[in-house]
């Protein structure tokens, strides 16, 4: 070959070679985050009710994972892990500080993604509504754009809205590489669906209740639930879900007509599920069951193989997947691990490993550790051991019969655990002003 040739042929895969680069490290990202979204009450995942054929339409298109789990019960810890890779234990957010209602707010020492995309240069700018996500709990660092929606009468602006500021964003910064963190409440409590999915499940239902429901507590001071009033509450929270999906259809479409569900990389979850019931308990926050824990992880995007994902993953494997997708360096105590090799075609493998979940709002401090398909539970009572792959639902306590592997589970968590406190960094309270203290007292948080 001739000097000539080989020279322009070595040009041609540098200039290659650095595009690639270029073009992994200039990927855009949209984090979709639906408060209180539990997977099993998704149509997407087989429930009976079609609570979310507009996502079942987009799904085709993405990976969707079929066993991710939320490293906590409850909102302030959870996003913290999305945002920061870390467990609720190494990142601080929603951590207890003795008095009943004082959480404490992100680590200073702990990065955030939206810090360390701005610092590459991405524009970043979060449009969220839930009242544990103001600014004093610390999950607003990096983002030049922090819009929290203000709850009014004990309701917070509804999916629509928020979408619409997202998009009016969108146009205006799209034309450079961005970070976009989109969260909409519709599915928490209260149960208020919008007109156009109000009846679609609750009516027929036989019950002394009716829509909105406002306060759980009022509704037990008007006598016991009867079956057909539990019923209704769960149609209820699925009319929630069909409402928000209705909203997220419209958001998914405009990301596709713009380029961006193919261009950028668009990751869809939960904070955390919804009790609804299922073992006594209703809301979130009280426990560590799979009704809370187990929550849908959607993604999109170029070099995204479409596909249905079953190895269990957690939401702190979020923050690595990004990292790895957009080319950024990921801290080294991270607790997740890059997903990209499940997303690429072709597939990939992940290593045996274990899972983890801790922070309950409500009660005794509670953990958890999954190593699929089993998982431990401890707190709250003697430690209960279940097979997630036999027992989903977590109808059957093992620990008696298998003690051995409850006995190993057990020490491997409270391993962790000890680890965890002796590494721990001291707290800093989250200070509230008292609008903020007000509206978390309006949603039942505070004075329980």
């Amino acid at each position: 070959m001739k000097v000539w040739l080989r020279r322009a042929l070595l040009v041609v895969c540098v200039i290659g070679l650095l595009g690639c680069g270029a073009e992994s490290r200039e990927r855009s990202v949209v984090l979709l985050v639906i408060d209180t979204l539990r997977a099993d009450h998704l149509s997407l995942h087989g429930y009976a009710r079609a609570t979310t054929p507009a996502l079942e339409r987009f799904a085709t298109r993405a990976a969707v994972f079929e066993r991710a789990f939320a490293p906590s019960s409850w909102t302030l810890p959870s996003i913290g892990s999305l945002l920061t890779g870390r467990l609720p234990s190494a990142h601080g957010a929603g951590l207890r500080l003795g008095a009943p209602s004082q959480f404490a707010r992100l680590g200073d020492g702990v990065p955030t993604l939206a810090e360390t995309l701005g610092a590459r240069g991405y524009a970043t700018a979060a449009f969220v509504a839930n009242p544990y996500l103001v600014e004093a709990f610390g999950l607003a660092r990096g983002f030049a754009v922090y819009e929290n929606a203000p709850v009014t009468n004990k309701r917070i602006r509804r999916a629509p809205r928020i979408f619409a500021s997202a998009e009016k964003w969108l146009r205006e910064h799209g034309d450079r590489p961005f970070f976009l963190l989109v969260h909409v409440f519709d599915p928490h409590m209260d149960y208020d669906p919008p007109e156009e999915a109000r009846g679609a499940f609750t009516g027929g239902i036989e019950s002394g209740l009716s829509l909105p429901l406002r306060d759980f507590r009022e509704m037990r001071e008007q006598g016991p639930l009867s079956p057909g009033d539990r019923e209704f509450v769960r149609a209820a929270y699925d009319e929630e879900i069909l409402g928000v999906d209705l909203a997220l259809g419209a958001f998914l479409q405009s990301l596709a007509d713009e380029g961006w569900l193919e261009s950028a990389l668009v990751v869809l979850t939960s904070d955390h599920g919804e009790e609804l019931f299922d073992h006594g308990g209703f809301e979130h926050g009280h426990s560590l069951h799979q009704e809370l824990l187990h929550v849908p992880l959607l993604v999109w995007g170029r070099g995204v193989h479409a596909s249905r994902v079953t190895a269990p993953v957690s939401l702190v494997d979020v923050l690595p997947t990004i990292a790895e997708a957009t080319g950024v360096p990921v801290a080294r105590d991270a607790a997740g691990v890059s997903l990209w090799p499940l997303l690429r075609e072709g597939g990939g493998a992940l290593a045996q490993r274990a899972l983890w979940a801790e922070s309950t709002l409500y009660g005794p401090p509670q953990a958890a550790i999954v190593r699929w398909p089993h998982k431990l539970v401890l707190g709250a009572g003697a430690p209960r051991l279940f097979d997630l792959e036999r027992d989903p639902a977590e109808r059957r306590d093992l620990a008696s019969e298998q003690p051995e592997r409850a006995a190993a589970l057990e020490a491997e968590l409270r391993a962790r655990l000890e680890r965890a406190q002796q590494a721990q960094a001291p707290r800093q309270p989250a200070q509230l002003d008292d609008g903020t203290r007000e509206r978390l007292r309006a949603l039942g948080y505070l004075d329980r």
